[in-house]
This record gives structure tokens, sequence and C-alpha cells, in this order.
């Protein structure tokens, strides 16, 4: 008869009790999980950007100068530079870089043409056969291509994106990692109004354009080389490219107007003669602060000013002229970072 009392099975309440323990070890094990994995994309995005510093210093090894930030007529940028030390020489060798002979040129050459419809020629412009390989080279090999480690696994924006102004009618990547054309303080229009907001003071910056400024004076500027010899400011304490994978007031102004590869329209921006800029791709002047939610002259991608930021908690990476790579922290001081962004200010900085 005692055998036969005994109990089979749980109680209501202890069924409770064990749901409540797996409940709350879950509720422990999840955010350590997440960190985990943020922690791990966040290592790869930091590998991402050394293997960029890696290729802009072979590149420099090369030609003893950056590439250029932007280049002439639509016709790329220094991520177009440095496809064949980022183990994409075919890629590179296939492309051309003619200049259009017209305005109208300009949308075969590296954007679509207008109604904005993907179709053959696409970013085509036509040149003749090699004499020697008989092989025509265009750009649509650009159509649909992911570039390997140019995006922030972190990021929730995609790697094509069609959102507002910067539809991709060609189904071009947009990236994550932009080049610093340089820095520009505001401030110093009331100090020094013939520096032209430059901390250099040497006058490398625009006028104001569209609500924002083009300077020359950081390491991938438009239209130029730059060397590192020019870095006087030391390797150390000077950013080549910043992190922009994120959003700024949960818009996506990533300065990939028209796809990454795209370069600055026309011959706008020129220095010493700096007075006015339209258009840029893949490089912006630094005037905001990391991960600010609005940039009255960067609401737009291809706009000068586009903010860095990144879907990391706290700031984000930064790759240095010594190919070192760091995460700076969005509370860092405004001035000291535009003061990073200028490669010949002469400013001391501290620690950051």
């Amino acid at each position: 008869m005692r055998w036969r009392n005994l109990r089979k099975g749980f109680t209501l309440i202890e069924l409770l009790v064990v749901i409540a323990i797996i409940a709350i070890l879950i509720a422990l094990l999840l955010p350590a999980v997440q960190q985990a994995r943020e922690a791990a994309r966040r290592t790869q995005c930091k590998n991402n950007m050394k293997q960029i510093g890696l290729a802009l210093h072979n590149y420099h090894d090369v030609f003893l100068s950056f590439p250029i930030g932007n280049m002439l007529n639509y016709r790329g940028n220094w991520r177009i530079s440095i496809l064949p030390y980022m183990e994409q020489a075919p890629l590179y060798n296939s492309l051309i870089f003619e200049s259009p002979e017209t305005w109208d040129d300009i949308f075969v050459g590296w954007v679509p043409k207008e109604g904005g419809q993907v179709s053959a020629d696409c970013l085509h412009w036509p040149a003749d056969p090699d004499p020697l390989t008989g092989i025509v080279r265009d750009n649509r090999s650009l159509i649909g291509f992911i570039m390997p480690g140019m995006n922030c696994p972190s990021s929730a924006l995609p790697k094509n994106s069609t959102l507002g102004i910067m539809n991709n009618f060609c189904d071009l990547q947009t990236m994550d990692y932009v080049g610093i054309s340089g820095g520009a303080d505001p401030l110093l229009d009331n100090i020094n109004p013939g520096a032209r907001w430059d901390p250099s003071l040497n006058g490398m910056c625009s006028d104001v354009v569209y609500s924002g400024r083009m300077c020359h004076n950081g390491l991938l500027p438009n239209l130029r080389h730059s060397r590192i010899g020019e870095c006087t400011d030391g390797t150390a304490y000077t950013i080549v490219v910043a992190e922009q994978s994120g959003a700024v007031n949960k818009v996506d102004i990533r300065a990939n107007y028209w796809g990454a590869w795209n370069g600055t329209s026309m011959n706008r921006c020129p220095h010493p003669t700096v007075t006015g800029c339209e258009i840029v791709c893949g490089i912006t002047t630094v005037v905001y602060q990391i991960n600010a939610n609005s940039a009255p002259g960067g609401a737009q991608p291809w706009m000068l000013n586009t903010v860095l930021n990144s879907f990391h908690t706290g700031g984000c990476h930064v790759t240095l002229a010594d190919g070192s790579v760091r995460f700076i922290s969005e509370n860092i001081d405004l001035s000291n970072l535009i003061k990073l962004s200028v490669r010949n200010d002469n400013i001391p900085i501290g620690s950051f």
C-alpha cells in the first residue's frame, strides 16, 4: 500500500518553478550570446579596415602617393584605385577610365541613362579592342559585384542600396568605409575668415556649397594625390579612412551616390582655387560628430559632409595613416576629431 501511494510526476508548482529557472537562464544567456556575436562582427569590421589600410600603403609603395580621393568626371574614386591591392587585379584591368565627351555621355559612362533602367549599356563606355590582347574593356563587370571586405557585418543597411536618392539603378554596391578628404572647423570662420574653416590655415577648404564644405587638407582629397610626407601631424594621428556603416536619423546617407565606385561631378572642387563643389562619392570632409543624428550639410549621400557612424555601440572604427585601426568614441571632442582628419594642422592632440 505504501508503494502504491508514491507520486508519479511533478506538481504544478514544481513545474512552474522549473520553467521559471529555465527562463531566467535563457534571459541571462541570450545577451551574452548577442554580445559575443557583436564582438565577432566588430572584430571582422576592424579587420576589413586593416586590409584597406594595407592596400592603401601598398598603393603608396608603388606610386609614392595615396590614390586620388575622387577622380574627375565621374571616373571613380580611391576604392577603384586599390582594387589591385585587394586581390581584384583582373577586375581592375577590365575597367576603363576615359572621360565622357559630353554631359549626356556621363550617364553612359558611370551611371545609367535617363529613366533609370538596368540595361546592357549601364556603366558601359565603349572602347576599341586592345591591340595586343583584343580585349574590349568596359565597366559592366561592376554591376552586381560585391567587393569583399567593404561592408561592416554589424550594419543593418543593404549592400546594394535602393533607398531614396541613392537609388542604384545599376545594382551597384554601397560601401561602409569612406575616405577622409579633410576636416573643416566652422568656428574658424569667426577667428580667421581667410582660412576658410581650414584648421591648417592654408585655405584648403571651399566656401559653403549645399550647406557643406569640401577640404583638401586630408589624405584622400578631391582631384589630387597626397603623400605620407605631407602628413606632418604624424601618421598615427591622421585618419585616412573611417567607418560609415550607420544611418543618420534612420536615413541611409552613406557616401555612395550612384554606387560606391563613382567619382566627382565634372571639374569642381579643384585646389588651390577651391570655391565650389558638387556631388562627391566615397569621401567626406569631417564637420560633424561621430554618430550625429542630424547633418544639415550632409543630408544626402552626394553632399560634402556625410557623417561618420556605425551600428557598433558608442563609436566607429577608423584607419590611421600608419595602417593601424582604432575605435573612436562618439564622445570624442569634435575639435579633436577634426584635427585627426587634417594631415598638416600641426596642432598637438592627446590620447583619443
